[in-house]
């Protein structure tokens, strides 16, 4: 049965009402608890979910932008892969300990002789591929050097003189005495 009151209506109306009418009207009332407690955990839940999606949505973003930073630092490894040698790459992830191929310190002698010492040194602390100044002569201690005229070298030094301008052009001639034989003399 339908109530004949207003939800706002006064004690004087109240009396008035049937018993079956307050029935209802207690039904009514705790339907509305029971709505309003549910609507209450929805709310809750809701909060809860709501907060779980934006935690998620956070991760999300930083595990993208991890992924465009190892896809970025993948194509650079390829970039680099592609100008260095095998040895070199592995010497970027590992400083020390590493045995260089020929190739690797053949170029480092020629770096070093073109640049000095002191610059190729520095070099080196920037760029770690290559030897140190030190153990690019502890590498080379161990070769064999045949003593006399070094032709090539001679020719090599020809070409890049004739390059430089003319106040650069100074040769000097160096022997190690040591090396000189009677026979050669």
């Amino acid at each position: 049965m339908q109530p004949t009151t207003t939800p706002g209506a006064s004690l004087k109306d109240l009396k008035r009402l049937s018993s079956e009418e307050l029935v209802s009207l207690v039904q009514q009332a705790k339907t509305l608890k029971d709505l309003a407690a549910r609507d209450d955990k929805r709310t809750k839940v809701t909060a809860a979910l709501f907060k779980r999606y934006k935690a998620m949505k956070t991760t999300n973003a930083v595990y993208r932008k991890k992924l465009r930073l190892a896809d970025s630092n993948m194509n650079n490894l390829i970039n680099v892969k592609s100008r260095l040698k095998k040895d070199q790459v592995t010497s970027l992830c590992r400083r020390r300990g590493m045995k260089r191929s020929p190739e690797t310190i053949r170029d480092a002698l020629v770096f070093k002789m073109k640049m000095g010492t002191r610059a190729y040194s520095d070099f080196v602390q920037k760029v770690p591929i290559y030897l140190s100044a030190r153990t690019l002569q502890k590498s080379v201690q161990h070769m064999k050097f045949e003593s006399g005229i070094q032709y090539d070298i001679l020719r090599a030094a020809k070409d890049d003189i004739a390059l430089q301008p003319e106040g650069h052009r100074t040769c000097v001639i160096s022997g190690d005495e040591m090396a000189i034989q009677e026979a050669e003399v």
